[in-house]
C-alpha cells in the first residue's frame, strides 16, 4: 500500500510567520536505542590498540561476541582470530548481532566503517543506531518525503528577509556609485584643464554600436554611452556603469551542495523534514545555505540566490555566483576596471600587454575583497595594473569566462574552412555558454573591439588580443603541457575571430 506524508499531518510544529516543520523524524530519533558498551572484564589485554577503551575484548569469535551482546543497542569491539590487526564492531539491533569491519584514521583520529567519520566510538554506534531504525521504522516515509516539499514557504520567506536586508546595502551601493562617477568625471576634467586644448565637439553616439545594442536588447541592464576617440584629440571615455539598476537580468544558477555536520536541531528546508544522525546529516548549499537532506538534492531547482555572507571572496569565485551574490549584471571587478581604463588608458602602448608591478595588481586584489562593489581604483596611477588586474580576475575563475562545455565549440568553429561557417559556428558556441558568461563575454568583448580600434596608439591589434586573452579566457580541461600548447594557436585566433566578428555575433 502506498505509503503517505499526510498520515502523519499532525506531527506538525507551525511557528507564526514562518513555514511548517514536521516533528515525525525527529520523535523517530528520540526512540531510537541507545548505545551501551560492554566493558570487557579483563585488565589487561595483549596488542590492544591505544584508540580503543574498555569495550575492546581482543580476539573472541563470533559467537562469544553474540553471547555478550544481549540488549538493544549494546556493542563491542573484537580482534578477528581469521584476519589479526583487523577490527570488528558487534552491535545488538533489532534482536539481532550485527558485525561491521572497523576502521581507523590515524591521521585524522576518527572511527568509521563507512563515509562518515567519528572523533568517537560512542558517537559512531549511536549514530548507526538512528539511521539503522529510521531504515526500520520509516522507510516508506522517507522514501516519498521529498515529494510534498515546503520549499516556496521557506524561499519566500526568505525572500522577504533578504529584500530587508539589502534595501539599506542597495541605497549605500547606489550612493558609492555615483560617488564613482563623479570621481572619474573630476579626474576627467581636471586632465582637461591641465592640457589646455581646445574641447572637440562631442559625437553622437553611433547607433549600430553592437554594445548599446546589446544592452537595448535586454532592457534590465542601461546601455553604456561612450563617444568615439577623435584620432586628433585624446578624449576621456566614460561607461556608465551597466550594474547599478534596480532591474537586472536572471542568471540560472544550480546549488553548490556539501555533505556538512549540523550541530543542534535542523530540519530540512525542501520537504520540511527533521534531518537525523549526529554528523553528516545532510547539505548545506555554499553558496546560498540552503538545507536539505542528500535524498531531496534531486527535487531542487536551480534557483540558488547566492549571499554575501557565504560568498566571502571575490576573485576565484565562481562567475555567476559573484553577479548573483551581489546583483549585478557582468562582474563588478570587470566593469569597474574596464570604466578606469577606457576613461583614462585607451591609448597606453602595449595596453593588457605590458605587466603592472605585483604589489599594484596586489593592491587592487585586496581593495575588491575588502570593499566589493564599492571599490575605487583612484589610487591607482598605473593603467597596467588595472588591465593586469582584469587578466588576474579572468585567470582565476574556477571556471573560465569560455566555459568548459563551451570550449569544443569554440575550438571547432575556428577549424571551419569558411569564413561564413566560422561566424555561424561561433554563434551556436557562444549560445552553449551559461548565461552570466554570455553576458560578460559580450561586455568585455565589446571594450576589446575598441581597444583595437585604437590599435595604431595602443599597438594592441586583434592579434595582439589574441595573444593576451587566448589563454586567459579559453582553458582547455586537460590540463596537460601538450593540450595546452598544442591548442594555444587555436585560442588565439578564437579571441581574433571574435574581436572580428564582433558586429555580426552580436547583431543590432
Amino acid at each position: 500500500m502506498a505509503y503517505r506524508i499526510d498520515d502523519h499531518e499532525s506531527n506538525r510544529t507551525e511557528v507564526e510567520g514562518q513555514p511548517l516543520w514536521k516533528s515525525y523524524l525527529y520523535q523517530l530519533q528520540q526512540e531510537a536505542p541507545k548505545p551501551k558498551r560492554i566493558i570487557c572484564d579483563r585488565t589487561v589485554i595483549p596488542g590492544r590498540p591505544s584508540y580503543y577503551g574498555q569495550e575492546y575484548h581482543g580476539p573472541i569469535s563470533r559467537e562469544q561476541a553474540a553471547q555478550l551482546l544481549r540488549n538493544e543497542g549494546d556493542y563491542l569491539i573484537r580482534e578477528s582470530q581469521r584476519q589479526p590487526g583487523s577490527y570488528t564492531l558487534g552491535l545488538q539491533f533489532n534482536g539481532e548481532t550485527k558485525n561491521y569491519k572497523l576502521f581507523y584514521d590515524h591521521s585524522t583520529k576518527t572511527h568509521f566503517v563507512g563515509e562518515k567519520r567519528f572523533e568517537t566510538m560512542l558517537e559512531l554506534v549511536q549514530d548507526g543506531l538512528i539511521t539503522m531504525y529510521m531504515e526500520l521504522e520509516a522507510s516508506d516515509y522517507i522514501s516519498v518525503m521529498a515529494q510534498e516539499p515546503v520549499y516556496d514557504r521557506v524561499t519566500q520567506f526568505q525572500k522577504l528577509k533578504q529584500q530587508k536586508r539589502q534595501q539599506p546595502q542597495q541605497e549605500i551601493h547606489n550612493q558609492q556609485q555615483v560617488g564613482q562617477s563623479n570621481r572619474v568625471q573630476g579626474r576627467r576634467e581636471k586632465q582637461t584643464a591641465s592640457t589646455r586644448k581646445p574641447q572637440q565637439p562631442a559625437s553622437s553616439p553611433d547607433k549600430t554600436d553592437p554594445l548599446t545594442a546589446l544592452l537595448q536588447e535586454h532592457e534590465e541592464v542601461k546601455p553604456i554611452n561612450y563617444e568615439p576617440v577623435d584620432r586628433l584629440q585624446k578624449q576621456e571615455v566614460e561607461l556608465t556603469s551597466v550594474n547599478n539598476n534596480s532591474e537586472l537580468p536572471h542568471y540560472e544558477k544550480g546549488h553548490a551542495f556539501k555533505t556538512t555536520s549540523f550541530k543542534g536541531l535542523h530540519w530540512c528546508q525542501w520537504c520540511g523534514n527533521f534531518m537525523w544522525g549526529l554528523v553528516q546529516q545532510g547539505m548545506r548549499c555554499a553558496d546560498c545555505g540552503l538545507v536539505i537532506h542528500k535524498q531531496c538534492a534531486r527535487s531542487v531547482p536551480s534557483d540558488c540566490a547566492p549571499e554575501l555572507k557565504f560568498v566571502k571572496r571575490v576573485f576565484g569565485v565562481d562567475l555567476t555566483t559573484l553577479v548573483k551574490a551581489y546583483r549585478t549584471a557582468v562582474p563588478f571587478v570587470v566593469e569597474i576596471c574596464v570604466r578606469e581604463i577606457e576613461a583614462r588608458g585607451m591609448e597606453s602602448e602595449g595596453l593588457y600587454r605590458e605587466c603592472g608591478f605585483n604589489e599594484d595588481i596586489e593592491s587592487i586584489r585586496e581593495c575588491f575583497e575588502s570593499a566589493g562593489a564599492s571599490a575605487c581604483l583612484d589610487h591607482i596611477d598605473d593603467i597596467n595594473a588595472i588591465a593586469g588586474a582584469v587578466k588576474l580576475y579572468f585567470r582565476d575563475l574556477p571556471i573560465p569566462l569560455i566555459s568548459y562545455d563551451a570550449y569544443p565549440h569554440f575550438i571547432a568553429a575556428a577549424n571551419r574552412s569558411s569564413t561564413h561557417y566560422r561566424i555561424e559556428s561561433l554563434r551556436a558556441a557562444l549560445q552553449a555558454l551559461p548565461p552570466a558568461h554570455f553576458q560578460t563575454l559580450r561586455f568585455f568583448l565589446g571594450h576589446l573591439v575598441r581597444v583595437n580600434k585604437l590599435s595604431d596608439r595602443n599597438l594592441m591589434g586583434k592579434e595582439n588580443l589574441g595573444v593576451v586573452f587566448g589563454p586567459t579566457l579559453l582553458r582547455c580541461s586537460q590540463k596537460t603541457s601538450v593540450a595546452m600548447l598544442t591548442e594555444l594557436p587555436t585560442q588565439r585566433y578564437v579571441i581574433e575571430l571574435l574581436v572580428d566578428g564582433y558586429s555580426s555575433l552580436f547583431p543590432t
